[in-house]
């Protein structure tokens, strides 16, 4: 069946285990625009990622120098205690949910004492988050900007989760919102209005699933504190491979994840198991339904290509799971 265990190395699935996130005082840095952290030594490792190939670190180095060179320089010379949490791709739903809050939940104590640099423009989502934590000491920041000391705190593993970190951010958030998980319902998240990686036969598929109980959710104008809702009273989601599965942090434990996946030539190097990896880490089901690739683009990419559900099997695949 399409949404059984595929044939997949062991490797690709697995959270790796992290070195841990941590804190440490940094003196005489400058934090770029793209929220990099710059010494004498070059970039420090605290605001890079352990775990990404080298072109990605060499990307990082060449984003951070050229921001030196085209933004203006600000300097703060005073004493107080500053505290960097933010990533280069912290402004993404996915990256802020799995790997900038919860730094901000692992340190809050440290942080409320303190002020959090933040860039310069915010998601919405993130000021929500701010909003309901009441987390107010923030300093924006625009172009780069001299401290004589930050507290930087290191980015856990991009693409892996540690279980620890995930629940301590589902629990503060349920506490503040006095939110309780109940599985009642079945959730499709479209991106029909995403630029890329669209469903290109998703009236049917929608149609289908609505004969087995699901609502469809456009996420587009959802408030973060409405998806937390919604979410916690999830039992199936399905969704095609994309940020909006990020919210399976709130699912209550032991509900159903089914990603729609475009079919790996080479499961092993294309496959972005990330969605499955965070099931895991949250005491989630998770399965891969493979779809038929869509070439709309010159050339196809897994992040950006969109792919056709085959109708039939996804049937199948329901009548055998749901009922």
């Amino acid at each position: 069946m399409n949404a059984s265990k595929p044939n997949i190395g062991s490797a690709c699935l697995e959270n790796l285990p992290s070195s841990g996130v941590y804190c440490e005082k940094v003196c005489n840095v400058v934090i770029t625009k793209s929220m990099f952290a710059l010494t004498v030594f070059g970039l420090h490792k605290a605001s890079i990622f352990e775990n990404l190939p080298f072109r990605f670190t060499l990307r990082f180095w060449i984003t951070a120098l050229g921001s030196l060179i085209t933004n203006m320089l600000h300097f703060h010379k005073n004493d107080a205690i500053y505290y960097s949490v933010f990533n280069v791709w912290g402004n993404g739903y996915h990256h802020w949910l799995t790997e900038v809050a919860p730094k901000i939940m692992r340190f809050e104590n440290d942080i409320r004492a303190g002020t959090l640099l933040l860039p310069e423009i915010v998601p919405r989502f993130a000021e929500e988050f701010f909003a309901m934590f009441g987390i107010v000491n923030v300093k924006r920041l625009k172009g780069n900007n001299f401290f004589k000391r930050v507290s930087l705190i290191s980015n856990p593993r991009s693409g892996h989760y540690d279980p620890d970190l995930m629940a301590v951010l589902r629990t503060r958030i349920f506490e503040r919102l006095k939110v309780t998980p109940k599985p009642m319902k079945r959730l499709y998240i479209t991106r029909r209005n995403a630029r890329s990686r669209k469903v290109a036969n998703e009236g049917d598929v929608i149609a289908l699933l609505e004969s087995f109980g699901f609502d469809c959710l456009d996420l587009e104008n959802f408030s973060f504190v409405e998806q937390v809702r919604w979410f916690a009273e999830c039992e199936f989601l399905m969704s095609i491979h994309g940020a909006g599965l990020t919210n399976s942090i709130f699912m209550p434990t032991n509900g159903a994840v089914v990603e729609l996946f475009p079919l790996c030539v080479d499961r092993e190097k294309e496959l972005n198991a990330c969605y499955k990896r965070l099931a895991d880490a949250l005491g989630l089901q998770h399965s891969f339904f493979w779809c038929d690739r869509i070439e709309t683009h010159e050339k196809f990419a897994l992040d950006t290509g969109d792919i056709k559900v085959n109708l039939s099997e996804l049937e199948t695949y329901l009548v055998a799971t749901l009922h």
